[in-house]
Parts: C-alpha cells; sequence; structure tokens
C-alpha cells in the first residue's frame, strides 16, 4: 500500500513538471509563430498551452494578440477578459478609433464602446491615446491593428507608455500624417493590457 502511494505521488510530480515544461514550450512556440506572422498557428499553439494551464495570464494575452492580428476582435477581447478575469492587477484599454475629417477619436456608438480611454487627439505626427485615469504601472501589451479597409494600405505602429500611447500611421514604408487618412468606414482597433 506504501508503495503504491508513493508511486502515485511520484506520478502527479511527474506530471506537474512535464505539464510546465510543455506548457512553457507551448507558449514560446506560439510567440515564435506570431513574430513570423503566423497567428492562426500560434493561436493553435497557445490553446494548447491553455489546455495544461489555463490560469497563465501571459498566455491568454499573446492569444488576444494573436487573435487580433487575425481581425478577430471580438475573440481577442474575450482572451484579454479572461488575463483580467485571473489577475485582477491587470487593466484592459480598448477602442476603434476613425477620423472622419474632424480628427482622430473614439468611435462610441450602438456597436463600439471605448473601454479605460480617457482622451484622443492628434497632431501633424501621431494620435494619442491617453488612459492615465487606470494608473498603469507596467505595461504588458498594447497593438493597433487596421481593419479591412485600411490594412494592405497602411501600417500602424507605437509608443507605448504607462499612461499614453502615441500611434504613427505608414504607407510604403514612409510616414505620413494621421490628419491625411480620412476615412468614413476605416477604423483602427486598440487593445491593450496593463498592470496597475
Amino acid at each position: 500500500m506504501k508503495l503504491t502511494i508513493i508511486a502515485f505521488i511520484l506520478m502527479i510530480l511527474v506530471w506537474q513538471a512535464y505539464g510546465q515544461e510543455a506548457e512553457t514550450y507551448l507558449y514560446n512556440e506560439g510567440m515564435i509563430l506570431a513574430s513570423n506572422g503566423q497567428y492562426d498557428s500560434a493561436v493553435k499553439a497557445y490553446n494548447k498551452a491553455i489546455l495544461l494551464n489555463g490560469t497563465n495570464t501571459d498566455v491568454w494575452i499573446a492569444k488576444g494578440n494573436a487573435l487580433l492580428m487575425q481581425g478577430k476582435y471580438n475573440e481577442s477581447i474575450e482572451s484579454y477578459k479572461e488575463a483580467v478575469r485571473l489577475n485582477p492587477s491587470n487593466t484592459m484599454v480598448a477602442c476603434a478609433l476613425r477620423n472622419t475629417g474632424n480628427g482622430w477619436a473614439a468611435i462610441n456608438d450602438s456597436n463600439h464602446a471605448p473601454l479605460n480611454i480617457d482622451s484622443v487627439s492628434q497632431n501633424e505626427n501621431e494620435i494619442i491615446i491617453r488612459y492615465s485615469s487606470i494608473k498603469a504601472k507596467k505595461v504588458q501589451s498594447l497593438l493597433c491593428t487596421p481593419d479591412e479597409t485600411f490594412a494592405g494600405r497602411y501600417t500602424f505602429g507605437a509608443s507605448v507608455g504607462i499612461e499614453s500611447a502615441n500611434i504613427f500611421v505608414y504607407m510604403e514604408s514612409q510616414r505620413i500624417s494621421p490628419k491625411d487618412l480620412v476615412s468614413g468606414e476605416g477604423n483602427l482597433w486598440i487593445l491593450g493590457i496593463f498592470e496597475t
């Protein structure tokens, strides 16, 4: 009987060690796949890691990032929400931005609602998103991705801090003024997780 209990305990310890190692491997595999633009494969790797340990917030955030890069906005938000649920010290910021000719602004209508965004402004060089009211201590992740109207024609980059993010617009590798990008339909999606 003692031998059976000892064998059972050893089996559990080996499984726990294997599970943690496999989870780390799958997370790292997902990160490599995502960095190579293979977002669908990255999500599959993250899902396998989640099956081994569904409480790792880094995996949930990485999965949200990969989903967002695929244009799966609702699924990415759900992944971010899970990261926040698992670690209440995480706070999410999110919005859809549009410039209809009066400057860039967060869309707030029946289909879009900004989350933890204090203000949006622009100057000749950048779009500025402020979220200082969340009192972030650390940036976990912030992604900006264009919708299908802008995708392929424009790319967006960000300089992210704990109180604001500066978004830059590029066309064919040349930086352009965000004031020049006007569309009644094109959106720029912003999703981020911050440690508060």
